[in-house]
């Protein structure tokens, strides 16, 4: 279940990034379904703490979006 969606925008040298970032109840869950989809590349699971810590994983979209799955891990 998804529980929130986010949409950011980058740009980056002369091109713009779009990264849609989606947050669900558990990660590794998602982790493992995401993966057994084969639908892209997919990162492991990161850890990041800029801001505010949290853990999450990319996914490369066939046609090459970005998305950020984060949540509860």
């Amino acid at each position: 279940e998804i529980r929130s969606v986010v949409f950011a925008i980058f740009q980056i040298c002369s091109f713009i990034v779009v990264i849609l970032n989606f947050e669900v109840d558990d990660l590794k869950r998602e982790y493992e379904r995401i993966t057994s989809l084969k639908i892209g590349k997919v990162s492991e699971i990161m850890y990041v703490n800029v801001y505010m810590p949290y853990y999450y994983f990319n996914v490369l979209d066939p046609d090459g979006n970005v998305l950020e799955i984060t949540g509860n891990y």
